[in-house]
């Protein structure tokens, strides 16, 4: 794997770390929730409408991971990703709850 030495390239690569693992979350949890056979089941999709919560769960120990390397593009893309999800999530839910 290449690593990208502009600060542009390491934004990009730190957003799409942060997008790949909404896309690990919500898809793990949308086949558990089609698959399980469980009155538990709905329970599943919690984090997917709460996505901008349980992103926490990955991307505080990422963000300490590119902090402590010194990696601040990453970082930077990383909070940037993470800032818009929440911003969205809050929105959507907003909207549903008028």
């Amino acid at each position: 794997m290449t690593e990208s030495n502009t600060p542009t390239g390491e934004v990009v690569l730190g957003a799409a770390a942060v997008l790949s693992g909404h896309m690990v979350v919500g898809g793990g949890c949308g086949t558990l929730a089609s698959v399980w056979s469980s009155p538990y089941a709905p329970m599943c999709l919690v984090p997917i409408f709460l996505i901008g919560v349980f992103q926490l769960l990955y991307v505080v120990p990422f963000g300490i991971w590119a902090a402590q390397r010194d990696r601040k593009g990453i970082l930077w893309g990383a909070l940037g990703a993470a800032a818009l999800t929440g911003i969205c999530n809050g929105g959507c839910w907003g909207l549903v709850t008028l």
